[in-house]
This record gives structure tokens, sequence and C-alpha cells, in this order.
């Protein structure tokens, strides 16, 4: 049995004192640690003082040194293929934890206080130091306690049992000491600096102890007393994380696990660490394979709980909330001891390259399958992101991906985002499926009522996939959103203009004076509404007696910043366009009476001109007067501005009508395929005077059944047999995509659609939701494209039409027929624009010269050329021309959008992507500039979080893996050359 045992420890020793585990575990973390840490400094650098920036550089160096260390031991003893001695464990411990009390003790020195958690957050940092630190000062430990000694078995454990129950014991009477009138004359300071050294040297050796004896047990009982060996297993891979589970209900420390699969998991990986070696050889092999393929569960709850091992001690006095920080380690200690006697058992069976090879496919069987299903969340909800929100509304008329699994993957984003919010976890997720971003609920609800026909259940069944890791309450913040206004009235004072010249166009530097009229703090909230062709070329904020000048950013980092420094009392101003010719202005904060001034710089180009509103006052900013239609080279389109004066020498057109009616084939619609025909030739009957019908049927996908060029007569050839074998009826509808995809499609220049959906009944009257406001501008832009009508039609009770206008702000009555409207011929396409006397910006498909540019005379029925020219000031538009290609077309939004904030950025003009903001330190700018490339790397249609962000898991494996292939190689080649010398 003594062989035995020495065997065992030999065999612990050998794998915890290898070299490769010290430069792997101790180099790799810390590596990763240092530039999070230069990260962190870049954010905050412009807000310390020298004093602060000397603590920072002391921090430094202490954290390359304790990496140095621990790398050059490494690589020294791994070099003369040695060993590490247990002695060099203790420096390496004393290196580690005199570390982590350095920065603990210094940080809040050098930690600027006017800098808010969303920007860097305090603890995150301090944890971050405990993740990559405590790997090494554990894999130090663990080599301190793996000695050779020649004392007797009975001895060495009377030893660590004392040295193991002494601190916790010390700790107990200490606190019962400092509660009593004796502590009455010590001073914090003499008993900080007495106890904590003493506190971190206790801790170590407890540790030391439980290690040691946990080797010793192993190394003496595995095997020779199965019933012993039985027990231990059932108590600390069994009963322990049972215990510590049940113990988390209460105290959900450091998350909640609370989960029926984890308690399933922890179950089944104690029933698979008690099972007795077998008779057969493949069954013994498929033991170890099991075991191996559950141990990153194992290795999980112990990274989880590592950072908290200091924490042991005070812990265990704390009514045995130690007892959940310790289970994970002693169960990775049983845990890992037994599958190094596997993995030995197995290789001496011969063929130890197979058992390498099949050792590391277990060991990958978690993280792949974890991996696996992120994969696939992220191929069908950005599958059906593109399709509902970057569509090609003339083409994406199929849904090409898996509504099975889509229902799937959205349960497990609803769990991950309301409940599996775990360390490490959470962020690979969604680094996987959003690129560190987030999909709003909104948008969510959005894509299940879309696809699905209604809003998502509630969270809380739960799915086993998505709760293989435990919940916890979602954290994260979703920016891009506004925040609501506080109670402060503050109101507009004045508004004044100055003039500069700018060549052939109107200049305008608008003067904005606001004023709190109460005690209260609050904040200017207004619309600013703009004529067309009006260019948005500068902004400013007066912050204290400094006139700040503003910087573009894109438009939601800019938001989800405005919104942060809201809750810490800055000073941001912001300006973005919510619509064609509207912008929002926001100032923030004003104290109570408190008078502030912002300026907008409005550039009108020749051509334009009118009267802007701030405020609900009218402001005339002039006119740039021209009789030219200026033509705007913008990305895959042409603009035309095109003046008054150019409107008013045309004759107006009236277009001819066509019915297009549209079926509704959702699982809300009350009408089946029968009675949906029923209802559009009653329809059609209220139109007698129109010739032409179009039919089309539409769920979350849409088909054409009659084009619009059919006669009304072919609508009674049509059965419902043949509209339930063109479009089934399933999953929900979006009468707004069905429109717009009408509108987008319609190519005869000289008719106009009237569109009515058919479907609304009492029985279904969620079929068709309220749109949001972000929807019903969309709408209001496309309604452009037809200016003569004005919305759309739906049926009520399958007969009655209700009208829906395109712009719900506006008072004007749907018409069932269209107005007179001016054609424009621009290059290969006909537009039609309003009649009204403002001017109007026109874009037209490719690219267009200037001599293609016509308007269609309607009393010879022949188009006549439009005066056309260049100007540098139109020029300007071309943002806002590929800004409405990216509305009409928001396939190509991953495209256009980066090159809108790159060109507003480099012009200074203001574009539907983009935002003016002004902010007071550098961290502010600092972070705008990181989250906008964060932003800009990934879809638009995803929102920024509040997170912290955490060490990512994909990047410590791939470090650790690139290590490991490197030093591989090299030990090769140092063979190769010492076999052939």
């Amino acid at each position: 049995m003594i062989a035995n045992t020495a065997a065992r420890i030999e065999a612990l020793i050998a794998v915890v004192r290898r070299p490769i585990n010290w430069i792997i575990f101790g180099t790799v973390p810390q590596a990763l640690l240092l530039v999070a840490n230069l990260r962190s400094y870049s954010l905050v650098a412009g807000e310390l003082d020298p004093h602060q920036n000397r603590i920072a550089l002391s921090l430094l160096i202490a954290e390359i040194a304790l990496l140095a260390l621990v790398a050059v031991l490494g690589a020294l003893f791994g070099a003369r293929r040695r060993e590490i001695p247990w002695a060099a464990g203790l420096p390496a411990l004393f290196a580690a934890a005199a570390y982590l009390y350095l920065f603990t003790e210094t940080l809040p020195a050098a930690f600027p206080r006017n800098v808010p958690e969303w920007i860097l957050s305090y603890d995150g940092v301090v944890y971050a130091q405990f993740i990559a630190v405590m790997p090494a000062a554990f894999l130090a430990l663990a080599t301190a306690a793996l000695f050779r000694t020649t004392l007797r078995f009975p001895q060495e454990v009377a030893v660590w049992s004392v040295s193991l129950a002494g601190p916790p014991v010390f700790w107990y009477l200490f606190v019962l000491l400092m509660q009593s009138s004796l502590s009455r004359n010590w001073s914090g300071a003499a008993v900080a600096a007495v106890l904590l050294p003493f506190f971190i040297a206790t801790t170590a050796l407890m540790f030391l102890a439980i290690i040691r004896l946990f080797a010793l047990f192993y190394a003496r009982f595995y095997r020779e007393n199965r019933w012993l060996s039985l027990a231990a297993h059932a108590a600390f891979g069994i009963a322990g994380p049972i215990g510590g589970l049940l113990l988390n209900r209460a105290i959900p420390f450091p998350t909640d696990f609370q989960s029926p699969a984890v308690y399933a998991l922890a179950v089944a990986n104690g029933i698979v660490l008690m099972l007795p070696p077998a008779r057969s050889v493949r069954l013994n092999r498929a033991i170890f394979l099991t075991r191996a393929a559950m141990f990153p569960f194992t290795l999980y709850f112990f990274a989880v709980f590592l950072p908290f091992l200091p924490l042991g001690i005070p812990a265990i006095l704390a009514a045995g909330v130690g007892f959940l920080i310790l289970t994970p380690t002693v169960l990775f200690l049983l845990h890992g001891s037994r599958l190094v006697d596997d993995y030995r058992a197995d290789i001496a069976r011969g063929a130890p390259r197979a058992t390498r090879i099949m050792l590391a496919g277990a060991l990958l069987v978690l993280p792949i399958a974890y991996t696996a299903r992120a994969l696939v969340d992220r191929v069908n909800i950005h599958a059906a992101l593109d399709y509902v929100y970057e569509p090609d509304y003339e083409k994406d008329r199929v849904f090409s991906g898996s509504r099975f699994l889509l229902e799937h993957s959205l349960a497990n984003l609803q769990e991950t985002k309301k409940g599996v919010q775990m360390p490490f976890l959470t962020g690979y997720y969604n680094w996987i499926v959003f690129d560190n971003l987030v999909l709003p609920d909104e948008k969510m609800d959005r894509l299940h009522r879309f696809f699905f026909g209604g809003p998502m259940a509630p969270y809380g069944k739960g799915n086993v996939l998505g709760d293989i890791f435990g919940r916890r309450t979602s954290v994260a913040r979703e920016g891009g959103r506004v925040p609501l206004p506080l109670p402060g009235r503050v109101e507009l004072v004045s508004v004044a203009m100055r003039h500069a010249p700018a060549g052939d166009a109107v200049k305008r530097t608008v003067v904005i004076t606001m004023k709190n009229r109460t005690k209260l703090q609050g904040e200017y909230a207004t619309t600013v509404t703009l004529p067309v062709g009006t260019l948005v070329t500068g902004y400013w904020l007066h912050i204290g007696k400094e006139r700040v000048p503003g910087r573009i950013f894109e438009k939601k980092t800019a938001l989800w910043v405005y919104r942060m420094i809201k809750s810490v009392r800055r000073d941001p101003g912001i300006l973005y366009f919510t619509g064609e010719q509207e912008l929002a202005l926001r100032v923030f904060p004003f104290g109570p009476h408190e008078e502030r001034v912002t300026e907008i710089e409005l550039t009108v180009p020749p051509g334009g001109g009118g009267a802007a509103t701030i405020g609900g006052r009218r402001i005339d900013l002039g006119a740039a007067l021209s009789d030219t239609a200026n033509i705007v080279p913008a990305t895959g389109a042409t603009g035309v501005l095109l003046p008054p004066a150019a409107k008013r020498a045309m004759l107006p057109v009236t277009r001819a009508p066509y019915l297009h009616l549209v079926l509704d084939r959702s699982d809300a619609t009350g009408l089946d395929a029968a009675r949906a025909l029923a209802a559009a030739r009653a329809v059609l009957e209220r139109f007698p005077r129109i010739a032409r019908c179009a039919l089309s049927a539409a769920n979350f996908e849409s088909v054409d059944i009659l084009p619009p060029t059919s006669s009304r007569d072919r609508i009674a050839s049509i059965t419902a047999g043949a509209i339930d074998s063109a479009l089934t009826r399933r999953g929900g509808f979006s009468a707004q995509r069905e429109v717009k995809r009408i509108l987008t499609s319609h190519r005869d220049p000289e008719s106009a659609p009237i569109i009515v959906v058919i479907g609304r009944t009492e029985a279904a009257p969620d079929a068709t939701r309220t749109p949001t406001r972000e929807e019903e501008d969309n709408l209001s832009f496309f309604g452009g494209l037809a200016p003569d009508i004005d919305g759309y039609f739906m049926t009520e009770n399958g007969s009655a039409l209700a009208p829906v206008p395109f712009d719900r702000k506006r008072a004007r009555a749907v018409s069932p027929l269209p107005r007179p409207v001016h054609l424009v011929r621009c290059g290969a396409r006909t537009v039609p624009i309003s009649t009204d006397g403002a001017s109007e910006l026109i874009r037209c498909d490719g690219a267009a010269a200037m001599d293609s540019i016509a308007y269609l005379d309607a009393s010879t029925r022949a188009y006549r050329p439009l005066r056309t020219g260049p100007s540098e000031a139109a020029v300007g538009l071309a943002g806002i021309v590929d800004y409405r290609t990216l509305k009409l077309i928001p396939a190509r939004t991953r495209a256009l959008y980066p090159a809108l904030v790159a060109t507003a950025k480099r012009t200074g003009i203001l574009n539907g992507a983009a935002s003016y903001i002004v902010v007071e330190s550098p961290s502010q700018w600092r972070i705008l500039e990181e989250k906008e490339k964060q932003k800009l790397r990934n879809r638009e249609t995803l929102e920024i979080t509040e997170r912290a962000d955490e060490p990512h898991p994909a990047l410590v494996v791939a470090c650790a893996l690139a290590l490991i292939i490197i030093l591989e190689r090299f030990r090769k080649r140092r063979r190769n050359a010492a076999l052939y010398s």
C-alpha cells in the first residue's frame, strides 16, 4: 500500500509541477490581463493627475514583474527538462498575493472619481485581476503542497489537519475578541497592518492543507478501500455540489445557479465519478471518456469560484457560505485526479496517441455543444434579422431560414437575456451570436409576431439547453433608447441667427437660448424641422464660458452615451435626425433656474430654402434662389435638388389608378381562402371605375397571384384552392412590409396603386398591431414614392374599408383616387413628385447625366429637359441621398451604413446615420470612439449593452492552444536535433 501511495503522489507531482502548466496557466491569463489593464488605462488616461499616473505606473511594473517571475520559472525549468521544485511555489504564491494586495489597496487612489461605471467599472477591474492571477496562485499552492517527505501517513494527516482547522478557529476567536471591549484600544490602521498579512498567510496555509490532505487520502485509499472511496466520491461528487446548490437558493453567490439542468448535470457528474473500475477494457475506456466529457462542467464552476478562494475563511465563518466556495475546488481536485489516473491506465494499455486524441475529443464535447448551439442561434436569428430589418423588398419574398429552428433560437435568446447570465459563458454566447451587442426585447417580439403570429411567451417555463448553465436576472441595459425627460421645466427663451458667407449657398448659425423655470434638474428636448435640402453643418454647446464644438459619431452610439451620461449629471448635448426633415435636439443638465446656450449651423444650397421650426418657433432661413436643378452624385444613385421655380414651370399629371388587393394569410386572420376571395371581389365592386387589378397573398412571405397589368375581370377565375396552394395560412403578417414591397416594386410611372389589405376581422383584432414610431416614420418615407396617394385601406369585418394614412401626423384623408403629380425622368427611371411649391430632393437609381433629367409635359405628353447644373453646396446632399437608398433597400445597410458615418465625419454634414454630440470629459470621447468602432463592425439592428466587459473564454482558450502548439513544435525540433547530433 505504501508503494502504491508513493507512486500516486509521484503521479500527481508529475502533472502539477510540469513547467508547461506554469507557462500556460500562469502566463497566458496574466498576459491577457496586461492587455486588458492597458486598455482600461487608455480609457481614463485623460482623467488622471500626475500622482494617479505614478500609481498606475507602479501597478504596471508590479504586474509585469509577476508575469515575468512565473514565465521565467516555467521557461527555466522547462528548458532543463526538470519539474518545478516545490519550494518555487512559495515565492510565486507570495508574489501573486502581494500583487493582489497591492492592487486592491492602491487602486482607489489611482481610479478617477469622475469616471462612471459604464465607462470603466471599478469592481470589474478588480475582479479581472483576481480572475487572471488566481490560476497562477492556485498552481503555486498545488506545487508547494505536493512535496516529497519522509513523514509517515498518520503524522502528515495530523499536521495538515491542524493546519486546516487552525485558521478558521483563529479567525473565529479573533472576531469574538474584536467584539469585546479590548478592541476599542486598537486603531483601524494597526489592525490592517498586522492582520492583513496574517490573513493572507493563514488563508494560504488552509488551502495548502486542503490540497495536501486531498493528495494524501486520494493516494492512500483510492482502489485499496472501495467503500471509503465510494463514500468520498458521494460526499464530494454529489452531496457537496447539491448542498452548495441548495445553499445557492438562499444566497445566490456569485450568481444564481438554480436550474433543473444544473442539478441533473451535478448528479450525473457525481455518478460518473463514483463508477468503479470495470473488468472490460472497453468499458473502462468508456468510463474514462465519459469523465473527460463531464470535466468542462467541473472546470467551469472551479474557474467561476477560483477568484473568491481568498474569501474562504470569512465565508466559512459566515454561516457556511464557504462550503459553496470550497466545494468546486475539492470537486475539481477529485475529478482531475480521477482523470489523471484513468489517462495513465489507458496509456499503459498501449496506443498513447489514440488515447490523447480520444481525451481531447471528449474534453471538447460540452464546449462544442455549447458553441454549436450558439452558432445555430446566430444563423437563424441573423437570417431572420436580414429578412425583417435588412431586406430587399422587391426580392426577399420567401424566408430562407428555418422557422422551427428560429423559434428555438428565440427561446434560447430570451433565456440568455432574462435568465442565463453566467460569467464567461454569457459573454461567449453574445460574442458568437451578436458580436458583443444585443438584440432589444421589442425587436425580438417583432420577430416572433412576424414569423409566428403572436408575442413571445413570458419567460419562466425554461428550456433544458438554455438552462444548462444556470440563470440570474439580466443586468444588460440596451442602448439607443432616448431617456425620459427630467421633471424640471426647461423652456426655449430665444432663437437668434448669425449669417456667414458660403459661396452660392446660404449659411445660418441658429443660436438657441434655453432656461430652466423650476428648482428641479431638467433637460431640454425639442424637435427641429428643416425645409427640404437644408444641411446641418455644425453644432456647439456652451459649457460654462467655453463654446464646445460637437463631433459626429454613429447615431446609436451617441444616443447610448447620451443616455448613460444623463445618469451621472454631466454636460451632454445631442442633435440627430429622426425623420427625413426632422431632428431631435437634447441638452442636459439644467440646474435650478439655469440658462444655457446651444448653436446649430444650417446651410441652404441653391434651390433650397424656406422656414425651419425649433421648439414650435418659425425661423425664416431665406433661400438660395435658383431655377436650376442641381445634380447630387451619390453611391449607386443620383440626387436632383429641384428648386420651386423649376416645379412651377411644370404642368401636373393625373396617373391612372389600379387596385392592388392583398390577402392576409397569417394565422391571426379570421378569413379562410374562400371568404377572403369573396371579400376581395366585394372590395373590387366598390371601385367600378378602376379597370386594372392586382392580387397578392402575404403572411411573413408573399406571392403575386395576379400581376398589376391584369384586367379586373380576371379575379373571377381565381379559386380558393389556388390561393391555398399559392400560400398557406401560417405565421404572422405585416401590412406595412407588404405596402413597402408594392411601392418599391411598382415600375409603371403613369399608374398609381390603390392598395387594400383584406383579412382583418373582429375575431383577429391583433392581426395588424399599431406600428411603432420608427415604423410610422419609415412608412411615411415610403409614401413619398407615390405622392398622389396618402395611404392604403384595410378591411374591417371583411367588408368595410378603414383608411391607414402613410403619415399619421397629417390630417389629410386617404383618397380612393390619386391626386395630380409631376413626373420627372431621371436616367432610366421616372419618378412622381408632389405639386406643392416647396423644393424637392429626388433620388434616381444609378448614375444620371445632366441632359437626362426631364419632366413630362402634360399638354404634349412628351418629356422636356430640365435646366441642370452642379453645385458645390448641393453635393453635401449626397449623404441624404445615400440614406434614402439605405431606407429603400435595407439589404445594403451593411455596405452603406459605415460609409454614411464616414462621409458625415469627413464633410461635417449630418445625415440619418450620424449624430452631432458634445460631451465634457476625455474618457467620454474615448468611450464614444471605442463603442462606435464596435457598432460599425456589426449590423445596425443590434444595440450596445451596458454590461461590463469580462475576460473572453474563447480568447483564453485560443491563446493557450497556440502556446501548446508552439511549445510542442519547439520540443519536437529539439528532440530531432539531439537525435541527429
